[in-house]
């Protein structure tokens, strides 16, 4: 359980092809990221934003991370809908 809201935590490792992800990682590997400091600690963020408004930004990641965001999206978005009633998440 989340102690704030005592919701059941899931482990999902048979939903996502498991080829996607190593894929997915080794392509970030080679996006430059963004080390500028962040607003919670002011410490480097090291981060890059891949999507907008929930699409892709070409140019900006690789295919390979893009295809594991999708599937992730395609797969978890359902189970989390469901299971933790929202429609909207």
């Amino acid at each position: 359980e989340t102690a704030l809201t005592a919701q059941p935590f899931y482990v999902l490792p048979t939903q996502v092809d498991p080829d996607v992800i190593a894929a997915a990682l080794q392509a970030a590997k080679d996006i430059a990221m963004d080390d500028h400091n962040d607003e919670a600690d002011w410490l480097p963020a090291f981060e890059v934003y891949i999507m907008e408004q929930g699409l892709p930004l070409p140019g900006v990641a690789p295919p390979a991370l893009h295809a594991a965001v999708q599937q992730l999206d395609d797969v978890v978005m359902p189970f989390v809908r469901r299971v933790y009633r929202c429609s909207s998440c």
